[in-house]
């Protein structure tokens, strides 16, 4: 039998949806938390320097999203042909180029300075000045081009879900962003019913509903 151990921090983050897809699959798996008192000593020695790391039986795969694709092609849910694949990655990638453009934003809402101040539960109480205007040069403009954009793309799927036949890997990682944007700014996805809805119609699937529901809490 395969042995999996997940290497990733404690908060959701890019690890996050990896352990919500096993969960969903049915496939046991380590789930190693990384200390960070533990992690500039570890750092080196990971592949380029980031996690999260999936070692199967022993050998490493980084990178979050070649780690869910990988699970997603081992369990027969990462699209029904090469386009419709392919279509589902453009999703993710379009996903990512909106998290990162607003991702000072989301720091400083949370009160840190930078993301290894995140890391370090390095918390700053003057910030909201930054915030405010991060808020108005960088959360506005992206979250009221993009998110439009994947409500279509929800619309589209006719599924209820991203992938024309239903469940595929990519609703966990939606679903994960679209929780981390209700935490720091509620009051945007007031107009995307659409995508509430799906991330809850994601968070209620029977095989990870538990998960869900009793895993450590954290913004991001």
């Amino acid at each position: 039998m395969v042995h999996y151990k997940l290497q990733y921090f404690s908060f959701r983050g890019f690890g996050e949806p990896i352990r919500l897809l096993f969960h969903y699959v049915g496939q046991n798996f380590e789930d190693e938390i990384i200390n960070m008192e533990n992690w500039p000593a570890y750092k080196p020695k990971t592949p380029y320097g980031h996690l999260p790391i999936l070692f199967i039986d022993g050998k490493a795969l980084p990178e979050s999203r070649s780690i869910a694709r990988f699970i997603a092609k081992e369990h027969n849910f990462a699209g029904s042909d090469n386009y419709e694949s392919e279509r589902l990655n453009s999703i993710v990638d379009f996903l990512m180029d909106f998290f990162l453009n607003v991702f000072p934003y989301i720091l400083a809402k949370n009160g840190f300075k930078t993301y290894q101040d995140f890391l370090n539960g390095k918390i700053s109480n003057d910030l909201n000045e930054i915030a405010e205007k991060l808020y108005n040069e960088l959360w506005v403009p992206n979250s009221q081009h993009d998110l439009p954009i994947l409500e279509k793309l929800l619309k589209e799927s006719e599924t209820g879900f991203f992938g024309k036949a239903g469940v595929t890997w990519v609703d966990f990682y939606v679903a994960e962003l679209i929780n981390t944007v209700e935490g720091v700014e509620p009051e945007t996805l007031n107009k995307y019913l659409e995508v509430i809805n799906f991330k809850r119609r994601v968070y209620e699937l029977p095989k990870i509903k538990d998960y869900v529901e009793t895993r450590r809490k954290s913004p991001i």
